[in-house]
């Protein structure tokens, strides 16, 4: 596919014929409130992920379902259960560190020990 050669116009002409004289001021036109209303809902504000229109949910929508904080314990490796009857922790990080802490403490429980969320636990 090749580009046609140009065409030289006289373009002031054309431009000068077809507004017949009269000056077109540039920049905002008037809009209906309805054309308005329109182009906002159409405009990139409106479509991002964060904006009301997007994270709106539907009436039609099913109740949310309730599910418990995911906690974390020490769990033995053989059966899954809490080693101990240990506590929970609030994050994965905080619940390493207590493992660690029991092997520098009892260093013949690596292997035997653990660190697992409380949705993977048995008995719980």
């Amino acid at each position: 596919m090749t580009t046609p050669a140009p065409v030289n116009k006289n373009v002031d002409y054309e431009v000068s014929y077809l507004r017949d004289e009269d000056v077109v001021p540039a920049g905002t036109r008037p809009l209906s409130k309805g054309r308005f209303m329109m182009g906002r809902q159409a405009s990139a504000a409106a479509n991002s992920l964060i904006s009301k229109k997007s994270s709106l949910y539907s009436p039609l929508a099913p109740a949310g379902v309730a599910t418990a904080a995911e906690e974390y314990v020490l769990a033995s490796t053989s059966d899954m259960r809490p080693y101990a009857g240990g506590p929970r922790f609030g994050s994965y990080a905080e619940a390493q560190q207590q493992h660690d802490a029991l092997l520098a403490r009892q260093p013949e429980l690596a292997g035997q020990v653990q660190v697992l969320s409380t949705l993977e636990v048995v008995g719980l």
